[in-house]
């Protein structure tokens, strides 16, 4: 588990930077200062590595969520909490990456939708409601 956690993070930092287009199994492997087909071995190909990196991103930033949202003491500093969170992930993130997935990828978008439907929305409605 622990090369695929490092691909994975290699390949997420290179994204974030470059965008999923711009960024090749090639320089993925470069970056890890591993073979391509060591690479593969884990992966098959880029596609899989988006769909795993968007999973975890997400799950992460929820478990972020979750525990901004049971330190807060109420609705209003909450948000102002999330709204930090959410803050530092575009000051890491190039826009690329939003179109990439939009346009090549997806899976790796429909992912993300689902997350904003079941989690995102669910958490907004929740913090309206503790608020009231």
């Amino acid at each position: 588990m622990e090369v695929e956690s490092r691909i994975l993070n290699n390949a997420r930092d290179l994204f974030f930077r470059y965008g999923l287009k711009n960024v090749t199994m090639d320089e993925i492997a470069a970056d890890l200062g591993m073979s391509k087909k060591t690479l593969y071995e884990f992966y098959p190909n880029k596609k899989e590595i988006i769909n795993r990196i968007t999973e975890n991103f997400l799950n992460d930033q929820n478990d972020a969520h979750q525990q901004v949202s049971a330190k807060s003491k109420d609705a209003v500093d909450e948000l102002i909490q999330l709204m930090g969170l959410i803050n530092h992930i575009f000051e890491n993130l190039d826009v690329r990456v939003i179109y990439d997935m939009q346009r090549y990828y997806p899976e790796a978008w429909n992912i993300f939708l689902k997350h904003k439907e079941d989690f995102i929305m669910r958490d907004i409605t929740l913090n309206l409601k503790r608020g009231i």
